[in-house]
């Protein structure tokens, strides 16, 4: 009736353009204390092993991509980082998809 067949729901999901949240490295950061905001950010989104190669990633090479959702997700995070005291510098772009 009212809800929608499975399988059509499925392939509108797919069909969204996935966002990277990118971490940017900054000489100031403190390691325990972006990873633990990543952590709090994204929270359960990723593990604290994932945060700490990737904070190690953006400080070796400018940026490192700390997760993958969709628009509005990523936009929201990097919000939230940039509200943190000191902030915790992030940007998003949409994924490239393998050519």
């Amino acid at each position: 009736h009212h809800h929608q067949p499975h399988r059509r729901h499925q392939t509108e999901e797919s069909e969204v353009p996935m966002w990277n949240v990118i971490l940017l490295g900054d000489e100031e950061y403190d390691e325990g204390y972006v990873c633990q905001t990543m952590l709090q950010v994204l929270s359960g989104g990723i593990e604290k092993e994932k945060a700490k190669s990737c904070f190690q990633e953006a400080q070796q090479h400018g940026s490192s991509i700390a997760i993958v959702v969709q628009q509005e997700h990523a936009e929201h995070y990097v919000q939230q980082f940039g509200r943190c005291d000191p902030i915790v510098f992030t940007t998003c772009e949409p994924e490239t998809p393998e050519s």
